[in-house]
């Protein structure tokens, strides 16, 4: 779409055919028309930044530095279709869609007219929403582990770091191995120890906040960062939790029972702690575990 606008008279010079409303065209509030468009077909968390960059002061600061600016948002593609029209394949691609957002991208061009001092607008709209798609599914294929969807070992060890030093190095690392999970693999097979394995990492994702850095490190062994200070009280209550909830049960082709449990071991970080230190401190502690008889926890000490 090519639309061209008198952002100073609010006129819409070139684009009309665009508009099926087309009170919205002889409207001559061009703030009042971006704020119904953003209403209407903007998605909620896109609105705030599309009216913002839209408002007269706004193009008029954005003109004294450079005349070019280019925004991606995202719209509804079921609203796109009843407000504008839209020349094939796309319309057709919007009707069928079964997408509750699809990407933009608006390439703005300002001029100013020299005699009148009228500030005019030239926008080119671009669907990118393949492009844009692609780009999450290369970066999460990336950063994430396969089978589970949690961070993968590399990327968690960046975000732990990351964690380390915005929470001025307090914090918590909690490493976790599944008990009895070879026993799993080798009995009854590697289609139902995935399931363990996604089945744990749903646990994880359910006993731990949004803010928590959670990831596979490979095999049967997970690992949490809860940034900042927790009660210890809270801690253990945390662990125990999810020594209870982590004890699954899986039977044999000739009755026997099989349990996997988790085994714990939990180190509290302090200042100037590294990854690799608190790796190996809770490590430790996990061993410790181990050694107790697995389905528990320690703290390192």
């Amino acid at each position: 779409m090519n639309v061209q606008v008198n952002v100073t008279k609010g006129i819409l010079r070139d684009g009309r055919e665009y508009f099926l409303d087309k009170s919205w065209v002889e409207q001559r509030n061009f703030e009042g028309v971006i704020r119904m468009i953003a209403r209407k077909i903007v998605h909620p968390a896109d609105q705030e930044a599309f009216k913002n960059s839209n408002t007269v002061r706004c193009i008029k600061e954005q003109l004294q530095t450079t005349p070019y600016f280019s925004q991606k948002i995202r719209v509804s593609p079921r609203e796109i279709v009843r407000y504008f029209y839209l020349k094939e394949p796309f319309r057709k691609q919007y009707e069928v869609s079964n997408k509750t957002w699809v990407w933009i991208k608006i390439d703005y061009i300002y001029t100013q007219d020299i005699e009148t001092g009228d500030i005019f607008m030239f926008l080119v709209i671009f669907d990118v929403d393949e492009e844009i798609t692609l780009k999450e599914k290369l970066h999460l294929s990336a950063t994430t582990d396969a089978l589970t969807g949690l961070l993968n070992r590399t990327i968690m060890q960046y975000e732990i770091e990351k964690k380390l030093v915005d929470s001025k190095y307090t914090g918590t690392m909690i490493l976790i191995d599944i008990d009895n999970f070879k026993t799993v693999n080798d009995r009854l097979g590697h289609p139902i120890g995935d399931q363990v394995l996604i089945r744990f990492s749903k646990l994880l994702g359910e006993l731990f906040r949004k803010n928590d850095v959670i990831g596979r490190l490979g095999g049967d062994e997970f690992a949490v960062f809860i940034p900042g200070v927790l009660s210890a009280q809270a801690l253990e209550d945390k662990v125990k939790e999810l020594n209870h909830r982590a004890v699954f049960s899986y039977e044999t082709e000739s009755g026997e029972e099989i349990k996997t449990s988790a085994s714990i071991g939990i180190v509290i970080s302090g200042f100037g702690d590294s990854y690799e230190t608190l790796y190996k401190k809770a490590d430790e502690a996990l061993y410790r575990s181990k050694e107790k008889g697995k389905s528990t926890y320690t703290f390192y000490s």
